[in-house]
């Protein structure tokens, strides 16, 4: 396999008032899809509003799960994103499993599941043994190459890097030491107990070998942010030390002028998160117009792995009386869902959908009476908080999670005032709930099951947590408010 060249952009970035000052280190970027990819390409989009001047270096050949070229209108013209090459084993392992590179590099539909060919668990064992602490290390060398360039020709004095892929950190310590930059570590999930390592065949070895690579970046890193307070809480067991949370969050902008369906509201233009997040008392308004014969439309926008088919709400529309519905999972999902449904009997009334681009699940996610998340069903499940969440507060519509009460999904939906959380085994709530929706839709008038706190909801735009970020880059009396 040869790897792709170290590319570079055509021209060098535009001479600011001031140099640019931090690097942002990201495996994911556009054309990238998904949740994660949007973390830093927000970040990016609104740092220069608080005197932040950034520069990325991402791979020039990476595997992406899901691709999303529409993300990249979001990438500010005038912001440099150079590339460094990898190695990627994704292709030799799709190889051995019949499966697509692209399906091989998604660990929470491929990597996890235990019913697997006698090659694919071999393969598997290898991925969870030799590449440690994940299969894109084979960017690592080439990463910290172009990055020790980059801090040189530009005299940077932070670098930021974000995980996963946590290799990606690796880089950021070995630039601290070697070009004494601040370094600050941003982690979107957990790393050693995040629930696809936990369904690897990992020896003890490696076990205690990734929890020390953890560690050392723990400890190492100037500055370490979070985004969610139980991951804090998380680390704070392993490594005692101070950490940011920064909650992922919503852009009004992927919310502006959505290409209405037929017989839904079009939504107005949101200039700001406060107008964003006023959507939903307006969405619900809008929602009371539909007809009675409109079906309810239930939609989970995303991926579904082994541990997030949300079985108990299956079995629930199964038992629905004849009231007109449809569900739609819209995204990879793991094959798991696709028998429940058949087994149920649901084909007729829940379709899965392939992945759509961020402004077209922006827009179905408002125009459903229903939107679903599900918390990934593991260990670490009341510190996990699943991307799409933030994007369903901006859209308007109630929100259903399927989740730990008690976990940190739940706090948002709760604080939020947004919908209602089921435990994972509750096999009568969500099906109650929906009903009750259901009637509400049928009997036009205000919506009791459903009003949002647009003031909690503003705390998560794009730009607010920008400017939390930038108060971390810089103290706060050099940031521009």
């Amino acid at each position: 396999m040869t790897p792709a060249k170290d590319i570079s952009p055509p021209t060098h970035p535009q001479k600011q008032e001031t140099s640019p000052d931090v690097l942002i280190i990201t495996y994911y970027w556009p054309p990238s899809g998904g949740a994660g990819v949007q973390r830093f390409l927000k970040f990016v989009k609104y740092f220069r509003e608080f005197g932040v001047n950034p520069i990325v270096l991402t791979c020039a050949n990476p595997t992406y799960p899901i691709t999303d070229h529409t993300l990249a209108d979001d990438i500010p013209e005038d912001v440099a994103v150079f590339r460094a090459r990898s190695i990627e084993p994704f292709r030799i392992y799709s190889l051995f499993t019949g499966t697509t590179p692209e399906k091989a590099a998604n660990p929470s539909t491929v990597l996890g599941s235990g019913k697997l060919g006698p090659a694919s668990r071999l393969v598997r064992w290898i991925r969870a043994n030799v590449f440690v602490p994940d299969a894109r290390l084979g960017w690592l060398p080439f990463a910290k190459r172009r990055a020790l360039r980059l801090v040189k020709e530009y005299d940077i004095t932070t670098v930021i890097t974000t995980g996963p892929p946590h290799s990606t950190h690796f880089a950021g310590k070995w630039l601290r030491r070697k070009a004494g930059v601040r370094w600050i570590a941003d982690f979107r999930d957990p790393w050693t107990d995040i629930h696809y390592n936990r369904m690897l065949p990992r020896t003890a070895w490696i076990r205690s070998r990734d929890e020390r690579l953890e560690r050392s970046v723990l400890n190492s890193a100037d500055e370490v942010t979070v985004t969610a307070p139980g991951t804090a809480r998380y680390f704070q067991q392993k490594v005692s030390r101070t950490y940011h949370t920064i909650t992922n969050g919503f852009d009004p902008d992927d919310f502006a002028d959505a290409p209405a369906e037929k017989g839904a509201p079009r939504p107005v233009r949101q200039d700001s998160a406060a107008s964003a997040a006023s959507a939903a008392s307006a969405a619900s308004a809008a929602s009371d117009k539909q007809t009675v014969a409109d079906p309810f439309v239930i939609r989970h926008v995303g991926t579904i792995s082994e541990s997030s088919v949300p079985s108990r709400l299956l079995e629930a529309l199964a038992q629905l009386p004849a009231t007109p519905y449809r569900m739609e999972f819209i995204g990879p999902v793991h094959a798991e869902l696709e028998r429940q449904i058949a087994d149920l009997g649901l084909d007729d009334r829940v379709a899965i959908l392939p992945h759509v681009p961020h402004r077209e699940a922006t827009a179905l996610m408002q125009h459903a009476d229903l939107n679903v998340v599900v918390v990934q069903r593991s260990d670490d499940s009341r510190i996990l908080i699943p991307g799409k969440l933030y994007d369903y507060l901006a859209a308007g519509k109630p929100v259903l999670a399927i989740g730990p009460v008690d976990g940190d999904t739940a706090s948002i939906i709760r604080d939020c005032r947004i919908g209602k959380t089921f435990d994972y085994d509750d096999a009568d709530g969500p099906g109650q709930w929906i009903r009750t929706l259901q009637q509400e839709k049928q009997n036009p008038g205000r919506n009791p099951s459903f009003s949002p706190d647009e003031h909690a909801i503003a705390r998560y735009s794009r730009k607010e947590l920008t400017r939390a970020l930038c108060n971390i880059i810089h103290p706060p009396k050099n940031v521009q408010s």
